[in-house]
């Protein structure tokens, strides 16, 4: 497995490769540190598909031009769904990790074991895990339409016009409910209104007391979208098994 830290300070660099090598030694796995102390070159890295499983990421780098939390938007924006862990002795950026669908955190000095349980999801995923590129083409007024299906947020059905949202888009076709079920796949989605199909994955939060409402990401923003009384239970349900799933 190859692991990028970012870190800008030699001596958390060197404290936490020494722990990722710790970690492939107990668990009896392969595994590369690549060092990068500055956001320009994990980008590239990231840009030129160097197979990196995981980021080990200081949220406070001393770059004037990004921070960590921004490369970290900036990795996402890229389309790399790479799991990524922050490293940060600044806890009050905490809960922005959700937009960027962080793994975790560490406090600095970082603690072996929490690392090594993240190590270990992000192992898990890069065994498991289903294709990150898999496309869906979509008819959209006559002309075909090429989305990844990971991008896709949540599908709106009004009428007879199905309009499939994802990260800094919205692309509209002709169809129906039935016919966006079929499109996305069972695996990853789940109806919760006659209007909406949306992606487990990208569950923010669910409001489970009436009026039921799911908020999703959608790229670096939250849609509150509502939920029927009679799909809020299977709406609970795949969102635990997803959620035991990661940590299983």
């Amino acid at each position: 497995m190859r692991v990028a830290i970012c870190e800008d300070e030699r001596y958390w660099q060197e404290a936490l490769e020494a722990s990722v090598c710790e970690w492939a030694r107990q668990r009896e796995v392969d595994a590369e540190c690549l060092s990068f102390y500055g956001p320009a070159a994990l980008l590239e890295a990231l840009g030129q598909r160097e197979g990196i499983d995981c980021v080990l990421l200081d949220i406070m780098l001393g770059d004037d031009a990004i921070s960590g939390m921004g490369l970290a938007k900036a990795i996402r924006q890229a389309g790399s769904a790479v799991p990524i862990i922050f490293v940060t002795n600044d806890s009050s950026c905490v809960f922005d990790g959700y937009v960027v669908e962080a793994m975790g955190y560490l406090s600095k000095p970082a603690d072996q074991s929490r690392l090594f349980m993240y190590l270990d999801r992000a192992l898990k995923l890069k065994g498991n895990s289903e294709p990150v590129h898999e496309a869906l083409d979509i008819n959209s007024g006559g002309m075909i339409v090429s989305v990844r299906k990971g991008d896709i947020a949540y599908a709106e059905v009004l009428a007879h016009k199905v309009t499939y949202h994802a990260a800094g888009r919205a692309i509209e076709s002709r169809g129906t409910l039935k016919g966006a079920l079929d499109l996305l796949g069972a695996e990853g989605f789940v109806q919760v209104h006659r209007s909406y199909i949306i992606a487990v994955g990208k569950i923010h939060s669910i409001k489970a007391t009436i009026p039921y409402a799911v908020f999703v990401r959608v790229g670096f923003e939250t849609k509150k979208l509502a939920v029927s009384r009679k799909y809020i239970g299977n709406l609970v349900k795949a969102y635990a098994d997803n959620a035991l799933g990661k940590i299983s």
